[in-house]
């Protein structure tokens, strides 16, 4: 706001006019409105506060009244240029059920509104929350002969209004049930529902019974169990499959999958048959041996693994599948993966920190040049082929565990075909542990495909993806 004053000055009758120039606060809202929140749950809400005025706004203060804690203030203080705009953060945590309308004050330098008053609403209760509801809790399949199969079928809905987050489910009891419709790690909307079949094939007359165990986010039923029963149940102690699951995994790596604490209850003998359900794309790993307790694994790219492991005891009674899953995390800054279609074709991956670096010793990392020393403070700033492929028995895999700032291209170059013709290239990068990019072109021989390169240490990646060239130049490095 702007004042001018007319004052007489001395006795020469001049008028002169004084500007005096002031702040002004001016917030756009007119209240901050939480809704409700979830007890002991935190959310955030900002208040503008605008300078309209000339003249820098000082806040001296700023409050909420009656505030034992369940309300923070990101600044008490703020000074504000003219014509400028500040954000308020302001934090509610309800520490228990009910209304908590409060007004906060603000107290400034603006001399026609010196004390600013707007309110704050907010209430603590269970907000928006998940429900997970079965369509039956017991699937029974009556009586079914030996070999012969029946299915039933599962539904799994979400009758809330927030997002329904499945977790690992546990199968228990016979083996002779299987699952078909796999719900693990599962997200769910509101009103959303995923169904599943269960499959029943008895191995033995006496009965059968096992069941599914559901974790969710559902805060009434973080847990649910749905029951099954083929020809009456049975009174059996099967047995019991365990695995000792690994809990960090980085490829490229081997893994021994252990189930020797898996056991029979009346004591028999048991035998194992393990099965890799579930690989990443580009990975060629498979289990080392499915007929022992222990089976070894190749970890060959990141992604997420899943094993089952089976137990048999000397009756011919067999355990529900015990799972194992883990997701193989990149240990580098930057890790590159490349995988192929045909096993005759050979391709290669090569990691830039030039543009125009392709075979050269200062600036390519690819089969001719594994470890090329771009860093001042040991290996770990060095760029390595961590994996090299002359087929597509492994993908190729490049890892530059701790990059300097700058910037680095992804390229593949088709080396060899030995008849192989066209193949199918396939490019997965990872920055921080997070897949990035995923990438596929059609190759022939000699081609070279600019794929993208990474901006570190802000963490871009910028797709070039263009169409592969012919390459004219040496096809080693110099």
């Amino acid at each position: 706001m702007m004042y001018t004053f007319l004052m007489m000055i001395g006795c020469q009758g001049a008028d002169q006019n004084i500007v005096i120039i002031l702040p002004d606060m001016a917030i756009p809202d007119e209240s901050v409105e939480f809704g409700e929140v979830i007890v002991q749950e935190t959310e955030q809400r900002t208040l503008q506060i605008i300078n309209a005025g000339q003249a820098t706004l000082r806040i001296q203060n700023i409050d909420i009244s009656d505030n034992d804690g369940f309300y923070t203030l990101s600044d008490e203080t703020l000074e504000i240029l003219s014509d400028e705009m500040k954000e308020l953060t302001i934090t509610f945590t309800p520490p228990d059920y009910g209304e908590y309308n409060r007004e906060l004050t603000i107290i400034s330098n603006d001399e026609e509104n010196p004390t600013f008053k707007i309110p704050v609403n907010a209430e603590g209760g269970d907000g928006p929350q998940p429900d997970i509801v079965l369509s039956q809790t017991m699937l029974d399949f009556g009586d079914t002969a030996v070999g012969e199969e029946k299915m039933l079928h599962l539904l799994i809905e979400n009758q809330g209004d927030a997002d329904l987050l499945v977790g690992y489910t546990t199968q228990t009891g016979s083996g002779a049930f299987a699952i078909t419709g796999d719900v693990d790690n599962a997200i769910l909307s509101p009103n959303v529902s995923t169904g599943m079949l269960v499959t029943y094939t008895p191995i033995q007359p006496n009965g059968d019974s096992g069941s599914l165990i559901i974790p969710s986010n559902d805060p009434y039923e973080p847990s649910v169990e749905i029951l099954f029963q083929g020809n009456g149940g049975g009174e059996l102690a099967y047995p019991e499959a365990i695995i000792d699951c690994p809990s960090e995994v980085t490829p490229p790596s081997e893994i021994n999958l252990l189930g020797s604490d898996s056991f029979d209850p009346s004591g028999e003998a048991i035998t194992f048959s393990w099965e890799l359900m579930e690989k990443p794309i580009g990975s060629t790993a498979e289990l080392g041996s499915t007929a022992n307790s222990t089976s070894v694994l190749p970890v060959d790219v990141a992604g997420t693994y899943h094993v089952n492991l089976t137990v048999t005891n000397e009756s011919n009674v067999s355990s529900a599948p015990a799972e194992c899953i883990f997701y193989a995390e990149p240990p580098a800054d930057i890790h590159v993966e490349l995988s192929w279609t045909d096993e005759e074709a050979d391709l290669d991956l090569h990691l830039l920190r030039q543009a125009d670096g392709f075979f050269t010793l200062s600036d390519d990392c690819c089969w001719c040049n594994r470890t090329p020393d771009w860093g001042s403070s040991g290996d770990a700033e060095n760029p390595v082929l961590s994996m090299d492929s002359e087929d597509n028995s492994t993908p190729e895999i490049i890892d530059y565990p701790t990059a300097p700032e700058g910037e680095y291209y992804v390229r593949t170059h088709y080396f060899s075909d030995r008849g192989a013709g066209q193949t199918q290239a396939t490019i997965r990068i990872y920055i921080s542990g997070v897949l990035e990019g995923y990438y596929t072109k059609n190759l022939i021989h000699n081609q070279v495909w600019d794929v993208g390169f990474i901006r570190w240490s802000l963490g871009y990646l910028i797709d070039e993806d263009g169409d592969p060239y012919n390459y004219e130049g040496p096809r080693s490095c110099q």
